[in-house]
This record gives C-alpha cells, sequence and structure tokens, in this order.
C-alpha cells in the first residue's frame, strides 16, 4: 500500500541538494550487493542542507516498490542520507542513499512540483543553528 511522504521528514535528511541527474542505471544481481537497485550521479547546482560536491554518487534500494528503469531529464530537489544511517539497506557503503519511509516515494521531487516547493518553504522557514 503507498503511503504519500510526510514532506516534513525532510529533516531527517543529512543532505539536501538541488540537482540533475546523470549515469543513471539498474544494477541487477550483482555479487555481494543487494540487487534490483539504481545507481546515480548528482550533478549539484545548490546545497540547501549539509555539504556536498559539485558531484555525489547515489545508491537508490527501494523495498516496497520498484526503482524505475529510467529518470527523466531535468533538475530534481533531492533529500539523502548518509549510508548506514537507515533501516534500509546499503547496496553502497560510500554512497548516500535518497531519503525513503517505507510504502512511501522518495524525496526525488522535480524542481517545479508542489511538492518541492513546499520542502524548499519547510526548510527556507525552520529555525537556524
Amino acid at each position: 500500500m503507498y503511503v504519500r511522504p510526510n514532506l516534513a521528514d525532510v529533516r531527517l535528511a543529512d543532505v539536501v541538494v538541488i540537482g540533475r541527474i546523470s549515469n543513471y542505471r539498474i544494477v541487477r544481481n550483482e555479487p555481494g550487493l543487494v540487487s534490483g537497485h539504481a545507481r546515480f550521479d548528482v550533478q549539484v547546482d545548490e546545497v540547501l542542507v549539509g555539504r556536498a560536491s559539485g558531484r555525489l554518487s547515489v545508491t537508490w534500494y527501494n523495498s516496497t516498490f520498484a526503482v524505475p528503469d529510467q529518470m527523466p531529464a531535468g533538475t530534481y530537489l533531492i533529500a539523502l542520507r548518509r549510508p548506514g544511517s537507515t533501516i534500509m539497506p546499503s547496496p553502497d557503503p560510500n554512497a548516500l542513499t535518497p531519503l525513503q519511509a517505507p510504502c512511501s516515494s522518495a524525496f526525488i521531487l522535480e524542481i517545479g512540483s508542489e511538492e518541492a516547493g513546499i520542502v524548499r518553504w519547510f526548510l527556507d522557514s525552520r529555525p537556524r543553528q
């Protein structure tokens, strides 16, 4: 059963960026790793939370739903967690993973979407530390 993401959960992200996805590919049956996951790079245009370089390596394992076979070109707001900081298995201990609650979609939001706007507002309105 699908559950709408709680956009306030973005506060659990280690890194939130706006960027473009490149080199998106599905990995199946890779020895020693979780099969049926995606790997991609994010060309970072803007960092909203945390620290990030100009390019990030990302792995995405979705235990509830299959990851998409491809990602449309465009700019996305992407919330990420460090490996080992989620209950989901991490196919690559050196790559970030998208923030995603069980039975929900990942925080990979098209930049012009209503959801991305709400997340941006939420981040802009939080207390500064």
